[in-house]
Formats: C-alpha cells, sequence, structure tokens
C-alpha cells in the first residue's frame, strides 16, 4: 500500500480551501480559519484485512466567526484532509458541517426556503 505524501498542505492550499468555504458560506457571512496539525494523524482504511486506503488527516479544527458565533470551533470534522486538486462536492459536504455547526451553536433551525431562511441559500450552489 503506498503511503501518502506526509507534505503539509502549503498556504495556497490553505487559502483555497478557505475562500471556497467562505463563498459558499456568503450568506451567513462566515469569516474561517483553518488550523493545521504540525504534525498529520494518519487514518488507515482496510477492506478484508487488507489495507485499502492511507491517508494524512492534517485539518486540526476550523475556527468560525460571523455576527452570531465569535471564535466557535469546529474540530470534529467529516473533512480532515485538503488538497487544492479536491472535487466541490468534498468542499461543499465541509460548509454543510460548518453551517450546521453555527445554526447548532446560535439555536437556529432552519425553516421554509420561502420565509427568506438563507440556510437553504447553500444548496442552491451545489454542483
Amino acid at each position: 500500500m503506498n503511503k501518502p505524501s506526509n507534505l503539509k498542505p502549503n498556504q495556497e492550499t490553505v487559502d483555497y480551501y478557505k475562500n471556497k468555504l467562505e463563498d459558499l458560506l456568503s450568506s451567513i457571512d462566515i469569516k474561517i480559519d483553518i488550523i493545521l496539525r504540525d504534525v498529520a494523524n494518519e487514518r488507515q482504511e482496510f477492506f478484508n484485512g487488507v489495507e485499502t486506503k492511507c491517508v494524512n488527516l492534517w485539518i486540526d479544527k476550523i475556527v468560525i466567526n460571523n455576527k452570531d458565533v465569535k471564535d466557535l470551533i469546529l474540530d470534529y470534522l467529516v473533512v480532515e484532509t485538503i488538497d487544492i486538486n479536491d472535487d466541490d462536492n468534498k468542499i461543499w459536504q465541509l460548509a454543510l458541517d460548518i453551517q450546521n455547526c453555527v445554526y447548532r451553536n446560535t439555536n437556529k433551525k432552519a425553516t421554509n426556503p420561502n420565509d427568506g431562511d438563507v440556510y437553504w441559500d447553500l444548496f442552491k450552489k451545489r454542483k
């Protein structure tokens, strides 16, 4: 099984992710910081006892700010890898996790999009 690169994502990659996420979440005016680990955690995946994949987990946490939350930390992530070549669906999924975290921590509930709830704007941006 080939091991993943141990190279830490560069600032260009972090900025790419940050910009894509902030654009996807623009209707709730999110500003984020992506904090990487100094050394990646390695996750190995197995099928029938055979290693099928090895992934470096670089994202330690995401710090979220908007008018409703200050320095909210999202550290339980569905997406912990970061690569400039990641597809839009993977980045969109991370945006959904961030948005749900904000809604949970502000006790907001998603309502009818016809009532002007901006929660649903993210779904309009899904490719």
